[in-house]
């Protein structure tokens, strides 16, 4: 499979992962028997905590070789991983449970840095660049908000 050229790619990839795999990352044994949420794009409502929304980013180009009629570029693509989380309990123990699941969001992509997903990876190699953890008011709620930036390499050939 062709390396991707564009972010909407890589998101829909990461979408596909953490959508295959939520139940072993986030057990809904752990969970009050739900599992997880796994969404395109950042929501304004969340219904079920842990949520994980995938949002494309931004590509940032430059010239690699500019040799022959076509030239190479190379590809610096981000996509952002917003998890939300929220639990009736101690304040502490919710915040630090909290930045544990974005923190295992964090540990689950970059053990793929390629996003192999039955087949060839999208991307030569990629990587979580920052986890900020946060809050966030959604349906007239405070819940807990962390936002991953991720951040994957890729070449390709222009006008191809």
């Amino acid at each position: 499979m062709a390396h991707a050229k564009m972010p909407s790619e890589v998101a829909q990839r990461i979408l596909a992962l953490f959508e295959r795999d939520k139940d072993t990352l986030y057990p809904p044994a752990d969970n009050a028997g739900q599992s997880a949420q796994v969404l395109y794009g950042d929501q304004d409502r969340i219904g079920i905590t842990p949520t994980i929304c995938v949002e494309a980013g931004v590509v940032d180009r430059s010239l690699a070789s500019a040799m022959g009629p076509r030239g190479r570029v190379e590809n610096a693509i981000t996509v952002f991983i917003i998890v939300y989380y929220a639990r009736v309990d101690d304040n502490q123990v919710t915040k630090l449970a909290a930045e544990q699941c974005a923190e295992a969001a964090a540990n689950y992509i970059d053990s793929n840095p390629q996003l192999v997903l039955d087949d060839d990876g999208k991307v030569i190699h990629g990587y979580v660049r920052s986890v900020d953890h946060g809050y966030a008011r959604k349906n007239k709620t405070l819940m807990y908000g962390s936002r991953l930036t991720w951040v994957g390499k890729t070449k390709m050939q222009l006008g191809v």
